[in-house]
């Protein structure tokens, strides 16, 4: 039989004492090759870094100030360069520690151990260069850097959208993509840019005049103008309904004369028409089912309305719901009753708080309206919900307002304001 062969104990003692020499003298060589290759590394994503936030200061023209101003995290700092197209990704060191942004040199560092002892943060402080400007020179004119193996970097160009904001004196967030405006400005002017609608500022006096209906001009004084029925408020800044020169073109338009009387005017018609009959105003239309039209609304019926001089002359008693005329306005007595005589003074009367005048139902605030009283409040419909002294409040406001429509249509579609 053949012996076995095999190691002693011995030699497997030796042959592992030889292994571990080996390797002692191994590890120390093997552990400087990958610091050293992750130390190019970091150092070439710092280049990069640097060279991409010299790229971002150039494209926008920054100058005299923090190149990352109002933003204080270094995350929030990468993710604009990313943003930008400046950098495809956020980066980081390959070993420990991170990159911060040293503020007073404006500069990317890289840390290890202390954010605060490698330089981190800082306060801006500009310096003079030699063409006068005071940024930093280390970011006014960087060292050329190549990166072999990294692709172009692509040429910064601003949306369309961050120009219009710019050009009217706001501030875009290119990260969020986000217009702001200034005190004074507010972000209401509507633009389309690709067939999409945007946003910018607009000066808030401009904004007011415009959206009253008036037209604006910086290099006039009032620089808010108004035509047709619309006048300037007393601010002389925005644009408010004239109801007496509306009133007065629609009489001239409808062939009636338009009379001024004691600082006050009114339409006079032809004698077989003392008052204008507006079918389109609910409140004629209610008027004629009140005194007998059937349907469809027969509006003759109104001819029998009485003038307020001819009751003033019979000593007539003015119930509450009767109708009577008084130049070329129809009137409803709506409160309580009241007694006619030869010391009622007609002019005063109509000014009162008992009557609503059906012709012209524009909302005013001093004055009380009640159930079936059909208010026009910026060219919608109002009618005051049943309280037994009366609604002054503005319609806008709602409660106390049932909102009818803007035009007899949408009576019919809502119960609370059909017609009876």
């Amino acid at each position: 039989m053949k012996e076995k062969c095999g190691f002693t104990l011995l030699e497997m003692i030796v042959t592992v004492a030889i292994l571990f020499v080996l390797l002692t003298i191994l590890m120390p060589t093997m552990s400087g090759f990958a610091s050293s290759a992750n130390d190019q590394i970091s150092d070439a994503n710092l280049e990069l870094l640097n060279f991409a936030t010299h790229s971002y200061a150039s494209f926008h023209e920054i100058e005299n100030r923090d190149i990352f101003e109002n933003i204080s995290e270094d995350d929030a700092r990468q993710q604009l360069l990313v943003s930008d197209g400046l950098i495809e990704q956020a980066v980081k060191p390959t070993g420990e520690g991170g990159y911060c942004w040293n503020i007073k040199e404006q500069k990317w560092i890289l840390w290890k151990t202390d954010r605060t002892a490698a330089g981190c943060g800082g306060k801006y402080e500009p310096t003079s260069n030699p063409d006068g400007s005071l940024t930093p020179d280390v970011v006014k004119t960087p060292e050329p850097t190549t990166y072999p193996s990294a692709k172009p970097l692509p040429t910064y160009i601003p949306s369309a959208y961050q120009k219009a904001c710019e050009a009217s004196a706001g501030k875009f967030d290119i990260v969020n993509e986000i217009c702001s405006c200034p005190d004074g400005y507010v972000l209401e002017k509507e633009i389309t840019i690709d067939g999409e609608k945007k946003k910018v500022c607009v000066t808030a006096e401009q904004y007011l005049c415009e959206t009253s209906g008036g037209s604006y001009d910086s290099s006039k004084t009032p620089a808010c103008s108004c035509t047709g029925e619309l006048i300037l408020n007393q601010q002389e800044n925005m644009c408010v309904y004239d109801s007496v020169t509306a009133s007065r073109k629609k009489c001239v338009a409808d062939g009636g004369e338009w009379i001024e009387e004691n600082g006050n005017g009114y339409c006079k018609y032809k004698d077989d028409q003392p008052f204008y009959i507006d079918e389109d105003n609910p409140n004629f239309v209610y008027a004629a089912k009140q005194l007998g039209s059937g349907d469809p609304i027969d509006f003759s019926v109104l001819n029998d309305i009485e003038s307020l001089e001819s009751l003033k002359e019979k000593k007539a008693n003015l119930s509450i719901g009767s109708y009577f005329h008084y130049q070329g306005n129809v009137y409803r007595v709506h409160n309580y009753s009241y007694k006619l005589d030869d010391s009622t003074n007609l002019s005063e009367f109509v000014k009162g708080n008992n009557l609503f005048n059906i012709s012209k139902p524009e909302y005013s605030n001093n004055k009380a309206y009640f159930v079936n009283e059909y208010v026009l409040y910026n060219g919608t419909w109002y009618m005051p919900k049943d309280q037994g002294g009366g609604v002054s409040s503005t319609p806008a406001q709602g409660g106390q307002w049932q909102e009818c429509g803007t035009n007899l249509d949408d009576f019919n579609e809502n119960n609370s304001c059909k017609l009876k």
